[in-house]
Protein backbone atom coordinates (compact mmCIF):
# COMPACT_ATOMS: atom_id res chain seq x y z
CA UNK A 1 0.00 0.00 0.00
CA UNK A 2 1.13 3.55 -0.65
CA UNK A 3 -0.08 4.72 2.78
CA UNK A 4 0.54 3.21 6.20
CA UNK A 5 -1.64 4.94 8.79
CA UNK A 6 -1.87 2.08 11.27
CA UNK A 7 -5.50 1.13 11.88
CA UNK A 8 -6.93 4.29 10.30
CA UNK A 9 -8.68 4.06 6.94
CA UNK A 10 -7.07 5.91 4.04
CA UNK A 11 -8.18 6.99 0.60
CA UNK A 12 -6.07 8.52 -2.19
CA UNK A 13 -7.74 11.37 -4.11
CA UNK A 14 -4.77 12.30 -6.31
CA UNK A 15 -1.34 10.75 -6.83
CA UNK A 16 0.32 13.02 -9.39
CA UNK A 17 4.07 13.59 -9.94
CA UNK A 18 4.14 16.85 -7.96
CA UNK A 19 0.96 16.59 -5.91
CA UNK A 20 -0.57 13.99 -3.59
CA UNK A 21 -3.96 14.32 -1.95
CA UNK A 22 -5.48 11.82 0.46
CA UNK A 23 -7.93 11.44 3.29
CA UNK A 24 -7.27 9.69 6.55
CA UNK A 25 -10.29 8.47 8.48
CA UNK A 26 -11.04 9.19 12.14
CA UNK A 27 -8.92 7.66 14.84
CA UNK A 28 -6.20 8.41 17.36
CA UNK A 29 -3.20 10.60 16.56
CA UNK A 30 -0.73 8.54 14.56
CA UNK A 31 2.41 8.59 12.48
CA UNK A 32 1.67 8.10 8.78
CA UNK A 33 4.20 6.74 6.30
CA UNK A 34 3.88 7.35 2.55
CA UNK A 35 5.56 5.27 -0.15
CA UNK A 36 7.37 8.36 -1.38
CA UNK A 37 11.00 9.24 -0.77
CA UNK A 38 11.54 12.15 1.59
CA UNK A 39 12.86 15.32 -0.03
CA UNK A 40 12.87 18.72 1.68
CA UNK A 41 10.94 20.45 -1.12
CA UNK A 42 7.79 18.44 -0.42
CA UNK A 43 5.35 20.64 1.52
CA UNK A 44 2.45 19.19 3.52
CA UNK A 45 -0.84 20.60 4.71
CA UNK A 46 -3.13 18.76 7.13
CA UNK A 47 -6.70 20.13 7.01
CA UNK A 48 -5.31 23.23 5.24
CA UNK A 49 -2.71 23.88 7.97
CA UNK A 50 1.02 23.59 7.23
CA UNK A 51 2.66 20.65 8.98
CA UNK A 52 6.12 19.10 9.23
CA UNK A 53 7.47 16.16 7.28
CA UNK A 54 10.30 13.93 8.42
CA UNK A 55 12.12 11.00 6.85
CA UNK A 56 11.23 7.54 8.08
CA UNK A 57 14.03 5.10 8.85
CA UNK A 58 13.80 3.74 5.29
CA UNK A 59 13.86 7.21 3.68
CA UNK A 60 10.12 7.45 3.02
CA UNK A 61 8.03 10.47 4.01
CA UNK A 62 6.53 10.37 7.48
CA UNK A 63 4.27 12.81 9.31
CA UNK A 64 2.04 12.87 12.38
CA UNK A 65 -1.72 13.31 12.02
CA UNK A 66 -4.02 14.54 14.78
CA UNK A 67 -7.08 12.62 16.01
CA UNK A 68 -10.15 12.74 13.81
CA UNK A 69 -10.48 12.76 10.03
CA UNK A 70 -7.64 14.51 8.17
CA UNK A 71 -7.30 15.88 4.63
CA UNK A 72 -3.68 15.62 3.54
CA UNK A 73 -2.20 17.62 0.69
CA UNK A 74 1.43 17.20 -0.34
CA UNK A 75 2.92 19.44 -2.99
CA UNK A 76 6.42 19.46 -4.44
CA UNK A 77 7.73 23.01 -4.78
CA UNK A 78 10.72 23.43 -7.06
CA UNK A 79 13.62 25.41 -5.59
CA UNK A 80 13.59 29.02 -6.82
CA UNK A 81 16.95 28.51 -8.55
CA UNK A 82 15.36 25.84 -10.76
CA UNK A 83 12.30 27.96 -11.50
CA UNK A 84 14.35 31.04 -12.45
CA UNK A 85 16.92 29.10 -14.48
CA UNK A 86 14.36 27.69 -16.94
CA UNK A 87 13.95 30.88 -19.04
CA UNK A 88 17.75 31.32 -19.07
CA UNK A 89 18.22 27.74 -20.28
CA UNK A 90 15.63 28.22 -23.02
CA UNK A 91 17.35 31.44 -24.15
CA UNK A 92 20.69 29.61 -24.35
CA UNK A 93 19.13 26.78 -26.34
CA UNK A 94 17.64 29.31 -28.77
CA UNK A 95 20.98 31.14 -29.05
CA UNK A 96 23.14 28.08 -29.77
CA UNK A 97 21.87 27.43 -33.31
CA UNK A 98 22.28 31.14 -34.15
CA UNK A 99 25.83 31.04 -32.82
CA UNK A 100 26.54 27.94 -34.94
CA UNK A 101 25.27 29.71 -38.07
CA UNK A 102 27.42 32.75 -37.28
CA UNK A 103 30.56 30.62 -36.81
CA UNK A 104 29.89 28.75 -40.05
CA UNK A 105 29.43 31.95 -42.06
CA UNK A 106 32.51 33.54 -40.45
CA UNK A 107 34.74 30.55 -41.22
CA UNK A 108 33.46 30.44 -44.81
CA UNK A 109 34.37 34.10 -45.18
CA UNK A 110 37.87 33.48 -43.77
CA UNK A 111 38.34 30.52 -46.09
CA UNK A 112 37.35 32.63 -49.09
CA UNK A 113 39.96 35.26 -48.16
CA UNK A 114 42.66 32.63 -47.69
CA UNK A 115 41.83 30.70 -50.89
CA UNK A 116 44.55 30.98 -53.55
CA UNK A 117 43.59 33.01 -56.61
CA UNK A 118 45.92 31.14 -58.95
CA UNK A 119 47.85 34.34 -59.79
CA UNK A 120 50.67 33.84 -57.27
CA UNK A 121 52.99 32.02 -59.73
CA UNK A 122 52.81 34.58 -62.51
Amino acid sequence: SKIDAGSRETQISAWLPEKRELQIGPGEAADVRLALFYYPHWQIRLNDVEATLKPASDGAIMFRVPPGPVRVSLEFREPSAVVYSRPFSLAILAFLPLFGIFVRLYTQKLNQKAAPTGLENE
